[in-house]
């Protein structure tokens, strides 16, 4: 008995830590912590909601994790909240917690700290802070010292795509959807309050722009619970909210249990309840609910009717936008006027429309009119209705000047609408019948005995509707949906009880004017009326409007010599007489003849030459589908590139394409299929055999430039397999053509979208982020790890595609240049690229290199941060390009280099400065002595040498830099350029250079060093002003100490100090060949017992501006010229 009073308890025991260890609470502490693989979740206190990760895995083998909410049990699992919808924590991080941080903010972090989200509340360091999941699914933040009624913060005023009951809306909460279903990102649509809209309605925003507004929710019971679920919020201040203002009554109170109101990825907005027979989620009410719902769907003076399959029309008087104009889509008015005799107004009913722009009291309909008439064409339309003001006028007329969206006929609360129209454009003749509502009723046909042909008179239009019948032969009246002038056509809407059989006896009945073109069972009929014949009239006035007519009996009769053309409705001028006609015959016949003759000459040379091309093409034909992927040998053949050898075009697998071929997969080059137009011609979109996508590449035939494109891209992009470079599928020559195809990028250029405000704010950060490397990653592999090593020259945000991923894919190599061997820099007297993305040294003096690409990328990786283009960037007067902006939006830095910096130069201390004088000493060494190329700078200046971590000097900015081929040491040029107070004596004067140019520039620098000061605007005297004057007179007077920098303070070894600054004098002594070369100088730096010469004077060089400008001259025995500003390096 006693053992089974053990086992009991043991079990009992058992039971309860269980219970303890695998259920789960609804409140979490400080110190507490959910982690990513966790299964103790917070759950709330009626088990309605669970809080915890869930994983989403989407199109891709990765699995993320998000924290969020979602109902406890329910199958498929329904999120409700998500935390860290733009930052999930990858699967492989496990160790992803929810905890509430040190400073009283709820966090998500994972290794190393790493933040995925925070609530971002004030800090505040307690450890009496709690969070709790409350049974409505609001998960909130307590302090417990203020009480546990007083939230510190809570989700239910930061929700992500869905609005639960007990939910309080406001203007600052907002619901957006997700990017897909398995993506809870911020999509592109939001449910919030109308903006700018002081009756607190509601409305759904498509990036920004207004998709739907909910103007009405209380047409039916279910949008009436949906009311009642927004209806106690407030609005704007302190105002509650009433739709239309009504007051809705229901006569029982709705259970709001499991349910809930969703905005969606597609943009459609969901009430949803939980259906807990059928387990599963019943769609209540959902909106839009058409098309017609939707903001602006057809566009200015464009209206949609929910009620027939037609879409969109024009109202009458208008015309449909052509295709591919700025304003859009929607209509134009036919013509303009205001004469007051030529235009009249359209009368339409139940129209639903906007809000109009005025309102005005008036006594009459005919005063609201006459002030919209004197209003032309400011004037578009007027509405005159009863007012509720008080003891103000009961009549109000409400006047739009704007052009009308958003049109919808056939509203149940829909108004009267006049819309003011030119007479001419609804009634072009005078026996044209007046449009009936939005319905154009073209000649003949008719709707009365006054207007139309009789024979056409089946039609019968309802003035208070605005719908247009038609009466077929057997008595049977239906509801005309569409009548278009131009095919001659009318859509009749039927039910099932018509017979699609019986449209034969209406087409066999007597002056019956209408065939059946087509009908559709259970929808409708397509009717076509014959042309008209004469018009009728009954008086010789009624022939007035068809000219060269004349009333005989019942009809206007074309007068001698017309006839009547039914086809445009006129009297025609009529053949000649037969004698006349003979004559021309014979003169025709006898042309005719002889140009057969000549024709059929013509024909037989053509055809024999066809012939042969035609076995040409055969033979050509078989050559290429043997050798498809055989195009090294064939790119060589048809252009002519000889300076590639054969080693350098092995593995070019390109197929050659005939022309043919893809003109048929360009549907002829249709404007439809038109991508878009580049420097050197259009580019197409193709669809070949199979599906698969080709953007095509044409190149214009008289353009030359074009041609060498054609060249480089065919064996560049070909010998290039990169992700990040575009991939080209193959190329076409036949003839004058030359085409090129490369893979199709659905989503175009970067530009479209960075430049673009509608579509900048789809690329978030991570996108941009990935893009950036893209690029950096495809100019990586052209400059470095390509077989062939390639300058781009013209990298810019339109030459960079993206795939359906937003993969970036660098594209157009039409200026691309090849670098052979450890080439990495050339010149060209022929500059090309584009403005704004051009290094200055390549576009000032034909100067390119690898860092020209780097300067290219830095240009573009600017526009994509910033959102701006670098050409027509207008911060400010002082600032016209990106470049020199230093700051983005939202307050980001950037880093902006400064020559000197007097709060950093105590950092230099004495062994740092000398490791960076001989560091200088030995890069010049190697460029003038030891690399295989030996190169003289021209630009060597502080601002040039760069400083990497470690504080290793590089040069840097080889823009002017000079290669010396064989035993050459100096050269003359009538083109200085270079950068005032470091260019050499003779240089500057005479345009001579030499290594020892770069020498001269060696001890202003070293100087400069030493002392802590530039040589351009040095002003120690009025006598000295040039530090390399300055540093010659304390020599002379033996104070070379005193040139010391004073923040280098006890650091200073004097005597190396000393032999710097004596290496400097001798550097930059007058004459040439003086000074040491920079063997020598790096001899005395490293030797510390050397006998040092004795330098002689430099040259001082007096100038009154003081200019820190770069010098330019074409003409060296004359003045210089300076450029615009002083040449900092990059």
């Amino acid at each position: 008995m006693r053992t089974d009073e053990v086992l009991f308890s043991f079990s009992l025991f058992s039971l309860v830590l269980c219970f303890q260890l695998c259920s789960t609470g609804d409140t979490l502490k400080a110190g507490q912590k959910i982690t990513l693989n966790s299964l103790e979740n917070l759950v709330s206190s009626n088990r309605t909601f669970e809080l915890g990760f869930f994983p989403l895995s989407g199109s891709s083998s990765v699995v993320k994790r998000y924290l969020g909410i979602w109902y406890h049990g329910l199958e498929p699992q329904t999120v409700v909240w998500v935390a860290n919808r733009v930052k999930p924590v990858s699967d492989s991080n496990s160790s992803g917690v929810f905890r509430i941080a040190e400073d009283g903010n709820l966090v998500i972090e994972g290794a190393s700290s790493e933040s995925y989200w925070s609530s971002k509340i004030e800090a505040y360091s307690s450890t009496n802070r709690t969070v709790k999941l409350l049974e409505s699914g609001n998960l909130v933040l307590m302090d417990d010292n203020l009480g546990r009624s007083n939230y510190t913060w809570q989700s239910f005023q930061h929700p992500t795509d869905t609005f639960l009951p007990g939910m309080k809306m406001d203007a600052s909460l907002a619901l957006t959807s997700w990017r897909n279903s398995t993506a809870p990102a911020p999509g592109n649509f939001t449910f919030t309050l109308a903006p700018e809209d002081e009756r607190g309605s509601f409305a759904v925003q498509k990036l920004s722009q207004i998709y739907w507004d909910l103007d009405e929710l209380d047409r039916d019971v279910n949008s009436q619970v949906v009311s009642n679920l927004l209806g106690n919020t407030t609005t704007r201040g302190t105002r509650s909210h009433n739709f239309s203002n009504k007051t809705i009554y229901t006569s029982k109170p709705y259970n709001y249990k499991k349910s809930r109101l969703l905005m969606n990825s597609s943009g459609e907005l969901q009430f949803l309840k939980w259906d807990e027979d059928e387990g599963q989620w019943e769609k209540r009410w959902w909106g839009p609910a058409d098309e017609c719902d939707i903001h602006d769907y057809c566009g200015s003076f464009g209206i949609c009717n929910r009620n027939n399959h037609i879409g969109c029309k024009c109202l009458p008087g208008f015309a449909p936008i052509p295709e591919g104009e700025l304003q859009g889509h929607g209509c134009v008015r036919k013509s303009t006027s205001c004469i007051n005799t030529d235009v009249t107004f359209l009368n339409l009913t139940n129209i639903k429309v906007g809000n109009p722009d005025h309102e005005i009291f008036t006594e009459t309909e005919a005063e609201c009119q006459s002030f919209c008439i004197s209003k032309c064409p400011l004037c578009q339309a007027y509405s005159y209705h009863t007012s509720t003001y008080g003891d103000r006028s009961p009549f109000t007329c409400n006047i739009w000047t704007q052009n009308l969206s958003s049109l919808v006929e056939e509203y149940d609360r829909g108004r009267d609408l006049s819309i003011l129209v030119k007479r001419s454009d609804i009634a072009p003749t005078a026996k044209t019948c007046e449009p009936c509502g939005t319905y154009e009723i073209p000649y003949p046909l008719s709707t009365g005995p006054n207007c139309g042909d009789p024979m056409y008179n089946k039609f019968n239009c309802t003035k208070s509707t605005g719908q247009v019948n038609f009466m077929t032969p057997k008595g049977i009246s239906y509801q005309v949906t569409r009548i278009e002038e131009d095919t001659r056509t009318f859509f009749i809407h039927t039910n099932a009880s018509y017979s699609c059989s019986s449209r034969r006896d209406q087409s066999n009945t007597p002056n019956f004017p209408f065939n059946v073109a087509e009908c559709i069972p259970d929808v409708g009929v397509l009717f076509r009326w014959q042309p008209a014949p004469e018009p009728p009239c009954n008086r010789p006035m009624d022939c007035m409007n068809w000219p060269h007519s004349t009333c005989r009996e019942t009809r206007c009769y074309c007068d001698l010599k017309y006839r009547w053309n039914n086809s445009i409705m006129s009297c025609t001028e009529e053949e000649p007489s037969r004698e006349h006609l003979t004559h021309r015959l014979a003169l025709i016949l006898t042309v005719i003849l002889g140009s057969m003759a000549i024709l059929a000459c013509i024909t037989a040379f053509v055809l024999v030459r066809r012939k042969k091309k035609a076995h040409k093409l055969d033979r050509a034909s078989t050559q290429i589908q043997e050798s498809l992927y055989e195009s090294e040998r064939q790119v060589k053949g048809l252009i002519g590139l000889g300076s590639l050898e054969e080693k350098d075009i092995e593995g070019i697998e390109v197929p050659c394409y005939t022309y043919a071929s893809i003109l048929a997969a360009t549907d002829n080059f249709s404007d439809s299929n038109k991508l878009g137009r580049g420097g050197y011609g259009p580019v197409y979109k193709g669809t070949f055999p199979g599906g698969q996508d080709i953007a095509v590449k044409r190149l214009s035939s008289v353009s030359t430039q074009g041609l060498e494109e054609f060249k480089n891209e065919v064996i560049l992009i070909a010998k290039l397999q990169h992700r990040n470079l575009v991939r080209l599928r193959g190329y076409c020559i036949e003839g004058d053509e030359k085409i090129l195809l490369y893979e199709y990028m659905p989503n175009k250029s970067l530009d479209s979208f960075i430049f673009d405000p509608t579509r900048t704010s789809l690329l978030d950060w991570p996108i941009r982020f990935e893009i950036i490397v893209g690029i950096a990653r495809g100019m990586l592999y052209l400059h470095q790890d390509s077989r062939l090593r390639v300058i781009h020259r013209d990298l810019k945000t339109s030459n960079i595609l993206l795939d359906e991923e937003m993969n970036p894919k660098i594209s157009d190599f039409g200026l691309a240049k090849i670098f052979g061997g450890k080439e990495t820099e050339a010149c060209t007297g022929r500059v090309v690229g584009t403005y704004g993305y051009m290094a200055p040294e390549y576009a000032l003096d034909g100067f390119f290199s690898t860092k020209s690409d780097v300067f290219s990328f830095g240009v573009v990786l600017l526009e994509i941060l910033s959102g701006k283009k670098n050409t027509g960037f207008y911060q400010s007067k002082q600032i016209s390009s990106l470049l020199g902006h230093g700051t983005f939006p939202g307050g980001q830095d950037i880093a902006v280099k400064r020559l000197s910096n007097r709060t950093r130069t105590s950092l230099l201390d004495w062994p740092i400065r000398f490791e960076i004088i001989v560091g200088i000493a030995r890069g010049m060494l190697y460029l003038h002595q030891d690399s295989r190329l030996r190169v003289i700078h021209r630009d060597l200046k502080t601002s040039n040498i760069l400083l990497d971590e470690e504080m290793n000097p590089k040069i840097s900015d080889f823009g002017l830099a000079k290669i010396v081929g064989g035993k050459e040491t100096e050269a003359s040029t009538e083109r200085v350029v270079g950068t005032y107070g470091y260019m050499a004596p003779e240089y500057a004067l005479d345009g001579l250079f030499s290594f020892k140019s770069d020498v001269f520039s060696f001890g202003v620098v070293l100087l400069e060093i030493l002392s802590g000061k530039r040589n351009t605007g040095f002003y120690q005297s009025k006598q000295i002003s040039s530090l390399l004057g300055h540093a010659w007179k304390l020599w002379t007077e033996n104070k070379l100490l005193d040139l010391m920098d004073p923040s280098l303070g006890e650091t200073c070894n004097e005597n190396q100090f000393i032999k710097c600054a004596l290496i400097g004098l001798l550097c930059i002594q007058d004459e040439p060949g003086d000074q040491p070369t920079m063997s020598n100088v790096l001899s005395m730096l490293d030797i510390e017992a050397v006998t040092k010469p004795i330098p002689t004077p430099p040259t001082f060089f007096v100038n009154k501006r003081h200019s820190s400008s770069a010098s330019s001259s074409s003409k060296p025995e004359t003045s210089l010229q300076f450029d615009s500003s002083y040449q900092e390096g990059r």
